[in-house]
């Protein structure tokens, strides 16, 4: 009976080492090459892993994985505090140049609108007469009285000095004489 017990306990044994030779490298080997191949991501860069993995994992891993989530969340957290604080101060830097731009604004749209009007102003003065011929009973201080002309009487004396070659006296002028009208404005 002894060498029967001894058998067995050898076989045991034997069996034993069998599967410790044998069964933890090929468990090993077909691990990897299993759908359910343990993978590492890196929080760090968006990878997360998937519930399934999660149930699979050891405590350990868990703690360490839930550590590198907080640090992300911090960093994320820290990350959007300092876009917010930065997009105020965008924000109030572009309220505090539109209380500046406001006035500016209004002075420009002045400004245009002035243009404006000199530039009408000037067309109208461009298309006053250069020339006058007299007619009966007109004298050089009634034509520089006329609107068209200077509207003002008391310039009749330009009127006069562009003409000395052709009006001898400016208060006796005739009747079908051509005068020059002098226009004192800028060119452009």
């Amino acid at each position: 009976m002894g060498g029967h017990n001894m058998t067995y306990i050898m076989k045991s044994f034997l069996a034993a080492l069998l599967v410790v030779t044998f069964a933890a490298p090929v468990a090993f080997v077909t691990s990897g090459c299993s759908g359910s191949k343990k993978r590492e991501v890196d929080v760090s860069a968006g990878e997360y892993y998937g519930e399934d993995e999660i149930a699979e994992m050891s405590d350990r891993k868990k703690n360490k994985y839930c550590a590198e989530l907080g640090a992300e969340l911090t960093r994320t957290q820290q990350e959007f505090e300092s876009k917010t604080q930065e997009l105020r101060e965008t924000r109030d830097a572009i309220d505090a140049t539109r209380l500046k731009m406001d006035p500016v604004e209004r002075e420009v749209l002045k400004l245009e609108s002035d243009i404006r009007t000199l530039n009408d102003l000037i067309r109208e003065v461009k298309a006053l007469p250069t020339t006058w011929t007299i007619k009966e009973g007109e004298s050089m201080s009634l034509i520089a009285s006329f609107p068209e002309v200077y509207n003002d009487v008391e310039k009749w004396w330009k009127i006069f000095e562009a003409n000395s070659d052709k009006v001898d006296d400016p208060f006796y002028v005739f009747p079908d004489t051509v005068l020059v009208i002098p226009r004192d404005w800028p060119t452009d």
